[in-house]
């Protein structure tokens, strides 16, 4: 009788003394959205990967806009060069994401991957590139305002006396 009562409990929604219900940590969407993980790797989930891989993408640039603090992943249909990353797709028969290693890239921009971060990911269809804002917050250092030195004209002229 007390399992029968424990069970219904659970299907309610009640829970049992003691315990906590585990939040995940990991959102499962529709909408496309890249992770950068604590390894130095770009994650795409499973809509963003489909994505690249319907572009026909084996591998891709990796473009930096510093003005808007935004990236993006263009894939590229030509001999890989220098420039390109590899993508890796997940094994098995159906696509479940893929990663792109790139520990330089997120070095040269500046981001803290000290814990893995998720973001949302925009198609853009017209230019072929798949764009990530970044908040502030997921940098290393805060977005300097660089002050330009005064200029010499400008400057107090220190007087000599004699």
């Amino acid at each position: 009788m007390q399992l029968i009562h424990l069970r219904r409990s659970l299907r309610l929604g009640g829970y049992i003394v003691g315990y906590t219900v585990f939040e995940r940590k990991v959102t499962r969407v529709g909408t496309p959205t890249v992770s950068i993980s604590k390894l130095g790797r770009i994650m795409f989930n499973k809509t963003a990967a489909e994505i690249i891989k319907e572009a026909g993408a084996q591998n891709v640039h990796l473009l930096w806009d510093a003005d808007s603090r935004k990236f993006a992943i263009r894939p590229i249909f030509t001999k890989p060069d220098s420039r390109s990353y590899m993508v890796r797709y997940g094994n098995g028969s159906a696509l479940s994401g893929a990663n792109v290693n790139s520990k330089t890239f997120l070095d040269y921009i500046g981001i803290d991957y000290s814990e893995t971060r998720t973001y949302a990911a925009t198609w853009n269809a017209k230019e072929m590139l798949l764009e990530v804002e970044l908040p502030d917050e997921s940098f290393r250092t805060p977005r300097s305002t660089k002050v330009a030195p005064p200029s010499v004209t400008n400057r107090p002229r220190s007087r000599v006396t004699r």
